[in-house]
């Protein structure tokens, strides 16, 4: 069995021990997949790690150099660094910190709320980190193309831009006019996509939202040598936001807690049309938009180098219908762009990818591609949207002057929907429940919870342990007895015995099943009852004739189950011992915890053919076509007078005269008779028996009037009863 991932790594050594990743079983030599991701950012290069970590070929075209990387800081929060974890990316190893609180202030200064992160942090399976974007990158691109990590290297093709691509063909159409093909393409090439159109055409084009921000980064240790900013700066991981009436600045630390980042959110009226401005001007802009708040702030933000300060538009995008079409994923700002009240759009295209990993686990086939990328859309399109509405609505958090009530910030409210989530656990159930509704021979037996359950008439493919050819050993001990007990034991009124004797037949069989794939090349013993010549009556006046096993014992629990809810098979344990001392000697003893109830034995057996064995030919009684039996669930609690399931069942046979519940070849097995047979059932009472005392009883008071048969004979191969159906 193949797992979907590694084991997953923690984000620090005072969280528990990871727990096991899921899996999910694969076909053994899989094909790799052959995948391209139009850019290299973080969604990207998480998805092109998690690919690769499945065993298939991923090339990544991106159109930068990735020369001299900077960027600001990011949130790594719990929901995306599970992912990453599981993935083996470890950003803690690489300056990430964690966040310890978030505090909320006045714009005067004035601390009106604080969370409390770290004593939160044990509801989460991750911490809250903080890194800075480029590290954080860095580290994804030297996972995805590490010779060392799990799988096949990502290729890097930098410089490398992509026009358009064939979604329905997976080919990339590059800028120098050459062009490739793959079995998947993943766009990931940010808010300006050129894949998306290929999704939905006419495609949205991003838009600038209400606001602003100016970014930048600035060293902890020239807030903290200031004695006027000082005061500002927590000593510990803390996220400050400062709130005016329609702006706010959020100032977090990232790199080992040594730099702190800056971002200035603000009406886009007050800088749209100074976005091409840099330098000492754009700096006098910033400290004129925030003029107002706090000395100490404006010092802060005056300690900015004029040229590491920036100001950008924050885009939104109206929603795409969905994120795939044909061999086509969008994933990242491609598929969903963020604005940065919520923290969440890196966490989302770091779900993507891991997404991606999932759905297009190792085995998948190039044929079953659009298909897996349609679940994916499924695992993510409800959760993207979602958090990309609840993100616009956060920010509208400013607050009045004459407003001061902390509950009216609403940046803590949702996070709960988003944080706890696991989308490599979320994205593995989805996976699954699609397998188990592909399979058409899927069984569902309790409990449900895990999937259909495997057994005789439902073998996984990586139960099949080939080997051996499965085997069955039946030996029958058949006699006359009283007919009217045997009619005391039919259900309903449906039930009757074909001919109107004082006398009736009926079997007792042992049989021993050997080398079954279900049970991974083992095997079990039982014992049936059998009642022979009966006849069922439809309401509709037609008539069916077989045998009916009003019960049967087995020694190993799963068929006793498979039996029991696949069937209505009337199945109960009990140890069965057979023993065969000598080729002319059968003995075999039933027990329960150790007290003996049922003896049973064949003696002298000698070769002698099926005829003369076959006392069933008796051509004054009808043909028996099958095995009937009888359903029967109880109801529950209070109701259990009343039946959730009580019904008949008949199980044709697909040819002969066999009765077993494992039906053998088509060969004539040699048929070996006994000169001597017979059966002993002991009624040891409640007190021994305390579960099937009341059965056992029964039985001991069917007499052997004679004519008693015994045989033997063994069988290749199996039946498995898919054949029966419910009567009426």
């Amino acid at each position: 069995m193949e797992v979907v991932y590694h084991s997953p790594i923690k984000a620090t050594a005072a969280k528990e021990p990871p727990k096991a990743a899921p899996t999910v079983s694969v076909s053994p030599n899989p094909p790799a997949l052959k995948v391209i991701i139009v850019g290299g950012g973080i969604g990207g290069q998480t998805a092109a790690i998690a690919l690769r970590r499945q065993g298939h070929s991923v090339k990544v075209y991106e159109q930068s150099r990735f020369a001299n990387e900077t960027g600001a800081a990011i949130h790594l929060v719990p929901n995306g660094l599970s992912v990453l974890h599981q993935l083996g990316v470890r950003a803690e190893d690489h300056g990430a910190n964690e966040i310890i609180s978030t505090r909320l202030r006045k714009h005067s200064g004035e601390i009106m709320k604080v969370i409390d992160h770290y004593s939160q942090r044990d509801r989460f399976q991750e911490n809250w980190l903080l890194t800075h974007r480029a590290h954080l990158h860095d580290h994804l691109k030297a996972v995805a193309t590490s010779a060392e990590a799990p799988g096949r290297p990502t290729e890097l093709l930098c410089s490398s831009k992509v026009q358009r691509v064939d979604a329905e063909k997976g080919i990339v159409y590059l800028a120098n006019g050459q062009e490739d093909q793959a079995d998947v393409i993943i766009g990931a090439d940010g808010v300006h996509s050129v894949c998306r159109i290929a999704v939905c055409d006419p495609a949205p084009a991003p838009h600038p939202s209400k606001d602003c921000t100016f970014r930048f980064l600035l060293d902890r240790e020239e807030a903290e040598s200031d004695p006027e900013t000082a005061p500002h700066v927590n000593p510990q991981v803390s996220l400050d936001i400062w709130y005016g009436s329609d702006r706010k600045v959020v100032i977090y630390p990232c790199s080992r807690n040594k730099i702190l980042n800056f971002v200035c959110i603000h009406p886009a009226g007050l800088t749209e049309d100074k976005l091409d401005m840099e330098g000492e001007a754009l700096k006098q802009e910033l400290l004129t938009v925030y003029e107002g708040f706090h000395p100490g702030l404006l010092k802060m933000l005056d300690k900015v180098s004029p040229s590491a300060l920036k100001i950008w538009p924050l885009l939104d995008m109206e929603t795409l219908p969905r994120y795939n079409v044909g061999r086509l994923a969008l994933i990242g700002d491609a598929a969903h762009p963020f604005l940065p009240h919520l923290a969440q759009g890196g966490a989302m295209a770091i779900e993507d990818g891991g997404s991606l990993g999932v759905m297009l686990r190792k085995g998948t086939t190039a044929d079953q591609v659009p298909e897996r990328l349609e679940l994916f859309n499924k695992a993510r399109y409800e959760r993207a949207t979602l958090c990309q509405e609840l993100t616009r609505l956060t920010g509208g958090d400013g607050i009045k002057s004459t407003e001061f009530d902390p509950s009216k910030l609403n940046l803590n409210n949702t996070l709960d929907y988003f944080l706890p989530h696991d989308e490599i656990h979320a994205s593995t159930q989805i996976l699954r429940q699609h397998l188990w509704k592909k399979e058409e021979s899927a069984r569902w037996r309790q409990p449900i919870v895990f999937g259909p359950m495997p057994g005789p008439r439902n073998i996984p493919q990586e139960c099949a342990v080939g080997g051996l050819p499965s085997t069955v050993t039946t030996a029958t001990v058949r006699f006359k007895t009283s007919a009217t007990l045997l009619k005391n034991l039919f259900p309903n009124e449906a039930y009757s015995l074909s001919q109107s004797d004082s006398v009736g037949q009926m079997s007792i069989v042992v049989q021993q099943l050997r080398n079954l794939d279900w049970l991974g090349g083992g095997g079990y013993n039982l014992l049936s009852l059998y009642l022979h010549d009966v006849q069922y009556t439809k309401k509709d006046g037609t008539k069916l004739n077989g045998f009916y096993c009003p019960v049967t014992f087995e020694d190993c629990a799963d068929p006793i189950i498979a039996g029991r809810e696949d069937l209505g098979w009337p199945k109960l344990f009990s140890e069965i011992d057979v023993q065969q001392p000598s080729a002319g000697i059968m003995e075999v003893s039933l027990s329960w915890r150790g007290a003996k109830w049922a003896s049973f034995w064949l003696r002298g057996l000698q070769e002698k053919g099926t005829e003369a064995a076959d006392d069933s030919s008796n051509t004054a009684t009808p043909p028996e076509d099958g095995i009937f039996l009888h359903k029967h669930v109880p109801g529950i609690s209070g109701r259990f007078h009343e039946a959730d399931a009580d019904y008949d069942v008949f199980i044709p046979k697909p040819f002969g005269k066999d009765m077993s519940e494992r039906h053998a070849s088509r060969d004539k097995p040699v048929m070996l008779v006994a000169e001597e047979a017979g059966v002993e059932f002991i009624p040891l009472g409640p007190s021994k028996l305390p579960t099937i005392h009341h059965i056992v009883s029964r039985i001991a008071e069917l007499p052997n009037l004679g004519n008693t048969v015994g045989t033997l004979k063994t069988e290749m191969g199996m039946r498995d009863f898919s054949g029966g159906y419910r009567l009426e």
